[in-house]
């Protein structure tokens, strides 16, 4: 199993065992689909994952730790909306 995968195993594990967070990584998610994903598919380019995870973390976002990924949801949950 690559690094990546593997990584992303350990989030979704983590995720679950929050459901306080489903429905805030569920609208997360709908924010970052990209506009006309059915013609290229509901998950974002490689290269812009890795763009912010780099620019964030300094790692490609498919390796953040799974407590970093929690972090981020528990405030996206606390700030729904736009910050205007």
């Amino acid at each position: 199993m690559s690094a990546r995968l593997a990584n992303v195993a350990r989030v979704t594990l983590a995720l679950l065992r929050r459901p306080d967070l489903w429905l805030a990584a569920l609208r997360l998610a709908g924010r970052v689909v990209p506009e006309q994903w059915w013609f290229r598919g509901p998950v974002p380019s490689r290269a812009y994952l890795d763009y912010r995870g780099k620019a964030v973390y300094g790692t490609p976002l498919a390796l953040i730790a799974p407590v970093d990924f929690i972090r981020y949801v528990e405030w996206c949950k606390a700030f729904p909306g736009p910050i205007r």
